[in-house]
């Protein structure tokens, strides 16, 4: 009967494999559960949270773009002169080789004296085998909660320029890959509650303190670490289209200017602004995301590859760790740029280095860093010689561009 069944369904409290569908504990363990396992060379391995950085950020993208406009000025970073300092050098990286000042089939200016001479076969010079290099750059920004901390500025006032400078210096150089259809990505890495996609500040909020509960009631010592994962976001990945991305990179960029702006908005409009509070009590676990982020540029098979990590060196990590995966990663080919933003740490983890007191100084640096690592690969493939020629005709080009 209606009362029998009834009576027989609530018999237990116990929820069926079909009612934990969509509960938010038991989704989050999947997530964490399914996400890779990233073993450094030195330490204990650990799962890393790969996923898509939250799409709502993009509706931050009209405030991004004029505080980018804003601050390349006020911190003098154009991207014409981003782009006149490392443009010759990518190029240098792509060109044809020839054995001689004259491109495939030229004729030679010595032609009449070849054809009297009967050497036909001189009469066009020959082209050697191509040496076009092809290159991959990964960006990896630090998304804890201290790059959105005031940091002293010239002339003694405080602002959280950290991680609002280091998304300038990416969006800078990702322009400049783009233009040049270089393959490249750009990453933010921190250690909280993963955010998903799709997530709000609402539906962010409310699946955070749903699973946190969850998990101090099924497992006791081991809820924090399985709720405060390590994430590594990617806001454009090497498949994805610049233009596609390019709103996430600006609605960061106006986030982490002006942080208290978008906390506010989040807090009025919860169910359509971005999930604002994941930068909230964020560290970071840096070894774990160059490790990846390395692993990622090794796929494209690039013979030129370039990972530049910006960030503050408070990391819940071992120094010992991410100095030793650094150190693995460029035995294996690829050039590590360690970027510090007031921290000295990056002078022990990463033998390239710099280290920065002001915005204005940090996008410099990376323009520096990357020109290191691109001169280094010609000099290995004797190109430097021909880098030095084209020098000043190249980078006037981009001035005539401007």
């Amino acid at each position: 009967t209606k009362e029998a069944s009834q009576s027989a369904a609530g018999e237990s409290d116990k929820a069926g494999d079909s009612d934990l569908a969509g509960d938010p504990t038991t989704d989050h363990l999947i997530r964490v559960s399914e996400a890779p396992t990233v073993y450094p060379p030195v330490g204990t391995g650990g799962k890393l949270v790969v996923t898509p950085f939250p799409n709502g950020f993009s509706g931050f993208a009209a405030n991004g773009r004029e505080s980018l406009e804003e601050a390349a000025r006020n911190w003098d970073v154009a991207q014409r002169r981003v782009s006149g300092e490392l443009w010759p050098l990518f190029i240098a990286n792509q060109r044809r080789g020839l054995r001689s000042g004259y491109d495939a089939g030229d004729l030679s200016p010595y032609a009449a004296l070849l054809l009297g001479g009967g050497l036909y076969q001189r009469m066009f010079e020959r082209r050697a085998l191509s040496s076009r290099r092809s290159y991959a750059v990964s960006l990896l920004i630090d998304g804890s909660a201290s790059m959105l901390q005031p940091r002293e500025l010239p002339g003694g006032s405080r602002a959280p320029w950290g991680m609002a400078a280091a998304t300038l210096g990416a969006w800078s150089l990702a322009r400049l890959a783009d233009e040049l259809q270089v393959e490249f990505e750009v990453g933010l890495f921190n250690r909280a509650f993963a955010a998903g996609p799709d997530d709000t500040e609402t539906s962010y909020q409310k699946r955070m303190h749903a699973a946190a509960a969850g998990l101090k009631r099924t497992q006791q010592g081991s809820a924090d670490r399985l709720t405060r994962t390590v994430n590594h976001y990617l806001l454009k990945s090497f498949a994805d289209r610049w233009r596609a991305s390019e709103d996430l990179l600006a609605g960061l960029f106006w986030t982490a200017a002006e942080p208290r702006k978008a906390a506010a908005e989040a807090g009025l409009r919860g169910d359509t602004s971005p999930p604002v509070s994941m930068f909230d009590k964020a560290a970071n676990v840096d070894e774990y995301n160059v490790s990846h982020a390395v692993e990622r540029l090794n796929a494209r098979r690039a013979e030129v590859r370039i990972l530049v990590v910006l960030a503050d060196g408070m990391t819940r990590g071992s120094i010992e760790s991410l100095s030793a995966t650094v150190e693995d990663a460029e035995r294996g080919g690829t050039n590590v740029l360690g970027i510090g933003i007031g921290d000295g740490t990056v002078q022990t983890a990463y033998s390239q280095h710099e280290v920065v007191e002001r915005p204005d100084a940090l996008t410099k640096a990376m323009v520096e860093g990357v020109r290191t690592a691109l001169r280094g690969s010609l000099s290995l493939s004797g190109g430097e010689e021909w880098w030095h020629r084209s020098k000043w005709t190249a980078s006037n080009q981009w001035s005539n561009h401007g």
